[in-house]
């Protein structure tokens, strides 16, 4: 039902609305429209250019930097087959725009979306842009982990309950590591890059012991995480979702 009503976010209601901003036209979040917000609406990659916190640069997939009190996101060219599936499918940023309202709506922390557009040329997808809110003072989890001795109980216990959360909302994250994983000045974690972020209904064991597998493998580079740890994050994991054992890939 939730998965559905997250349509809602590229219609028009109360709430969102599409609002035409120089070439652009947007699927916007009416309530957060400021003068700042416009400025970048209207010429995003202008935006970019004069970001002073760059998180990733033109050279990768995607282009990430904070303006103010908003992150805004430019998917970039990536191959010839991701050209061509473009044509018959919405950009990354609409999908995620999508994704990040379905979050919200189950309660589920990650950046509240706020705008998403895309860029076509005859049907070719040139760019597309997100906007969300960003999480004021966080770090990746992955800078948390390396200065601290040992990994924060709070944090850990959080993380285990947003997987299981995720797991039981039949939502799997084929990229599920640190560097997708905020933690904030309150030691709340919050998902980000939804790009991987799927929705499947109903989660296999199967599914979810790969994306387990997948942070396990992202934790084993640091210190901090100890073999108690990861106990601890597998027995919260398993009692926030009702199981008696833990979800194991075939052999």
């Amino acid at each position: 039902r939730l998965h559905s009503r997250s349509r809602r976010c590229l219609r028009r209601n109360s709430e969102f609305a599409p609002r035409r901003f120089g070439s652009l036209k947007w699927h916007l979040r009416l309530a957060s429209l400021d003068a700042e917000l416009e400025r970048i609406l209207r010429d995003p990659d202008a935006a970019l250019a004069r970001a002073e916190r760059v998180f990733k640069g033109p050279g990768h997939t995607a282009t990430v930097a904070q303006i103010g009190r908003w992150v805004l996101k430019r998917a970039n060219l990536r191959s010839l087959g991701s050209v061509l599936k473009d044509l018959f499918r919405p950009s990354r940023a609409l999908l995620a725009f999508r994704k990040a309202h379905h979050l919200e709506l189950l309660g589920i922390a990650s950046p509240l979306p706020v705008a998403a557009a895309e860029r076509r040329w005859l049907r070719f997808l040139r760019h597309a842009y997100l906007v969300t809110e960003a999480v004021e003072g966080a770090q990746n989890l992955g800078e948390v982990l390396a200065r601290s001795p040992r990994a924060p109980a709070c944090v850990r216990r959080q993380l285990a309950t947003l997987v299981a959360r995720l797991h039981d909302e039949g939502f799997s994250h084929r990229d599920l590591k640190e560097t997708n994983l905020l933690v904030d000045t309150k030691e709340r974690v919050f998902l980000i890059d939804l790009d991987g972020l799927a929705w499947r209904f109903r989660i296999t064991e199967r599914r979810a012991a790969a994306d387990l597998a997948r942070l396990a493998r992202a934790a084993s580079r640091y210190a901090a995480v100890t073999r108690a740890d990861r106990i601890a994050f597998l027995k919260r994991y398993c009692r926030a979702r009702g199981l008696t054992r833990v979800p194991r890939l075939p052999a």
